[in-house]
């Protein structure tokens, strides 16, 4: 059980992994999101990877303290999304109120990297791959006007010394007012010390964000986990491996293996049986999944990704130290890309 990045862009195509369409039938086709079976299948076409469950990673802000700065009024809760420029207005009310720290582009390393490419790739619809995932895209003018404007934000922070997991601890002990590396797993327990689902330290209360967009539907970074079979010869085996990735994935046993998981179904129904209120009974876990459409591209399969990342949170590091955005995103998009062999 793994992820596409593995199972299909690395050992599938390497040519250890057993192709699996012949257990992916038209149902399947049909109630597995797209985007998730894209992501499962590598570019010959061949599938080697059938998908159990996903999630979407987010952001997060601390909604006491938008409250108290007036900038609640640039958020939409029921929907859990903004736009770009009320993204930009509730930093600036939070900066007026006294505020200096109200969020931090970490990049001590990979460590949560998903947030700071979903918050500069989403705030005017930059791209991080070509399509077809055979290249990288970071010098889109897109992103690099969100690079230019997240420098210059007063109260947005480069900050090498942060790390993913070191920016959620600013942001539960209120250090920080938003946090960009968020998921369920988080907002179920942020502190991982059973202190309370969706809280701070001190009990303010947090709520989850999509990333904010110019028209407030943005392309959420995600997690896909499902099986794969590692080819061994044995037919036996194989067609053992093949019926129980259906019996967990594709039966009536399918709700209460992503119960399991903890995570979100990769589908609303298994062979037309609805299983869309798996979550029905768990008031966190049914409103995160307002965000599940939102998952975007999974360009983690592109060629060199591992490479890539490096070059990533280098360059966010050398933007934060020089403020020059178009050298950085040069130097460090080349680097990525002679990665992927361009």
């Amino acid at each position: 059980m793994e992820g596409p990045e593995r199972l299909v862009a690395n050992w599938g195509r390497k040519g250890y992994m057993v192709d699996l369409s012949s257990i992916v039938d038209d149902d399947d086709s049909k109630e597995i999101y797209d985007s998730v079976m894209s992501a499962c299948t590598d570019t010959d076409g061949k599938i080697y990877e059938y998908p159990l469950v996903m999630t979407a990673h987010c952001m997060a802000v601390n909604l006491d303290k938008f409250k108290a700065a007036g900038a609640d009024q640039y958020l939409d809760l029921e929907t859990h999304t903004w736009t770009t420029e009320n993204f930009k207005n509730a930093v600036a009310a939070l900066v007026a109120n006294g505020d200096a720290n109200v969020g931090a582009i970490y990049c001590a390393g990979q460590g949560g990297d998903q947030g700071t490419r979903a918050i500069v790739n989403n705030m005017y619809g930059g791209t991080f791959t070509t399509a077809d995932h055979t290249a990288y895209t970071w010098d889109d003018a897109a992103n690099i006007q969100a690079l230019k404007e997240l420098y210059d934000m007063e109260g947005i922070n480069f900050d090498p010394s942060l790390v993913g997991g070191d920016e959620i601890n600013l942001f539960y002990n209120e250090t920080l007012d938003m946090a960009f590396c968020w998921n369920i797993a988080q907002q179920l327990n942020p502190a991982s010390a059973d202190t309370g689902a969706g809280k701070t330290i001190s009990g303010q209360e947090i709520a989850f964000m999509s990333f904010p967009s110019q028209d407030g539907k943005s392309k959420l970074c995600g997690g896909i986990w499902g099986f794969g079979i590692f080819d061994n010869g044995d037919a036996g085996r194989i067609a053992a491996a093949q019926e129980f990735i259906k019996y967990m994935c594709d039966s009536e046993a399918t709700t209460d293996a992503v119960k399991a998981a903890n995570y979100f179904a990769v589908r609303e129904s298994v062979d037309g049986a609805d299983i869309s209120g798996i979550w029905a009974d768990n008031e966190i876990m049914s409103e995160y999944n307002v965000l599940m459409p939102y998952l975007g591209d999974y360009y983690q399969v592109t060629a060199g990704w591992a490479d890539a990342r490096t070059a990533w949170w280098n360059m966010l590091q050398q933007v934060g130290t020089t403020g020059d955005v178009d050298a950085s995103v040069a130097e460090f998009l080349a680097q990525a890309n002679a990665a992927a062999g361009n």
